[in-house]
């Protein structure tokens, strides 16, 4: 039995030899006395076999760019590129990417509907698709861009000012707040406002729909007419009437105390009405939800008209918006009245709105008025 064992330990012995040693050997070292078969194997005499071995790298890509695919780099070290159009990429964050060929790293495909992007871009919000006419109310010929993360009231597409608009419609500019509105410092002339419960109405308001308000500037810079809505809330906001911190999570179905006011249109002096993209401006605490329903859309016109720091709350959250196809405003004239019928009453109406007649009916001797006929100037 000893025999057999020191035969198997000569026979172990001999054979180690064989197989190099777990060193690490890297370039421009001298490694002082290893060429033997201990270090680098083989049998002393004729040739060996030396392995390079290699370490994939890691690589910190910022966002923007990204890690292709090994197998398609031109050289040794390519890294992080910039991402190309159509896509969007991430960066590796706090993480890093190593090198692989078997795929990109760090970069996604715009999603379905929204399949553009320029290069570089960070992130989905970036996608987008071409704006079409349907992107537009009434318009024949479009321009923008329609972003993933937009909806209906906050995308970029408008009209062409260049017949961009069908029949009956006007192509109206984009709306500017720094150059459009007036002075923060310029009290309004009037206002008018229609309560939530219809129990308190301006003298002017029973035309606007309930928990509507408007602002009207006749004097100083920019006149015209603001027009917004109010919300009676459950969700509270601060008293500094600047402090529109809220505004994201106000639950605009839900009924009660608190009051929120929006400005929603602008209508210059002589113009044509523009959509406002604008936030919710907290107001004022009615302590019960029925005070709230009948105060708020007045008070929201009243301190729009008389306070300057709601008033310049309000102007403070009225972003620029886009150029859009706004109705055309269309003179009456109806004939027939006075001697020989040669005279007229002259009303407006808005094209695609309604028109209404006359509350006098024209006369001429010996006939029977019958109803009214249209014809083109």
């Amino acid at each position: 039995m000893k025999k057999y064992v020191l035969t198997s330990m000569i026979a172990v012995m001999v054979a180690a030899p064989a197989f190099a040693d777990d060193d690490s050997y890297t370039n421009s070292n001298t490694y002082t006395g290893y060429c033997e078969i201990a270090h680098i194997g083989g049998t002393g005499t004729g040739s060996v076999n030396a392995t390079a071995n290699f370490n994939p790298k890691s690589y910190s890509c910022a966002a923007g760019t990204y890690l292709p695919d090994g197998d398609n780099w031109t050289g040794l070290d390519d890294g992080c590129q910039p991402c190309p159009a159509n896509s969007y990429c991430v960066g590796s964050g706090n993480s890093t990417f190593t090198y692989s060929e078997s795929g990109d790293q760090g970069i996604a495909a715009c999603p379905t509907g929204y399949t553009l992007s320029d290069g570089g871009s960070t992130s989905a919000n970036a996608c987008y698709r071409t704006c079409t006419t349907a992107d537009v109310p009434h318009s024949a010929n479009v321009t923008g861009r329609y972003y993933s993360n937009e909806t209906a009231q906050s995308n970029s597409c408008e009209p062409t000012s260049t017949n961009g608009c069908v029949t009956g419609y006007s192509y109206v500019a984009g709306f500017n707040p720094s150059t459009s509105l007036p002075a923060t410092s310029q009290k309004g002339n009037s206002y008018e406002y229609h309560s939530h419960n219809n129990s308190n109405v301006s003298s002017n308001g029973s035309s606007m729909a309930a928990g509507s308000w408007s602002v009207t500037w006749t004097s100083g810079t920019n006149q015209g007419t603001m027009t917004g809505i109010a919300s009676c809330n459950s969700t509270s906001g601060s008293y500094n009437p600047r402090n529109t911190s809220a505004a994201n999570t106000m639950n605009t179905s839900s009924e009660g105390q608190y009051c929120w006011c929006m400005p929603t249109s602008w209508t210059p002096s002589g113009g044509n009405a523009q959509n406002l993209s604008a936030a919710w401006v907290f107001l004022y605490d009615y302590d019960d939800a029925d005070g709230c329903a009948n105060s708020c859309a007045r008070d929201c016109a009243s301190n729009g008209r008389d306070a300057p720091g709601f008033r310049s709350a309000l102007f403070g959250v009225v972003g620029a918006s886009v150029a859009q196809c706004s109705a055309n405003t269309i003179t009456i004239n109806w004939g027939g009245y006075g001697t020989n019928n040669n005279e007229s009453q002259q009303t407006q109406c808005t094209y695609g709105g309604d028109v209404t007649t006359p509350s006098t009916a024209p006369s001429k001797r010996g006939h029977t008025f019958d109803g009214w006929t249209f014809t083109l100037n």
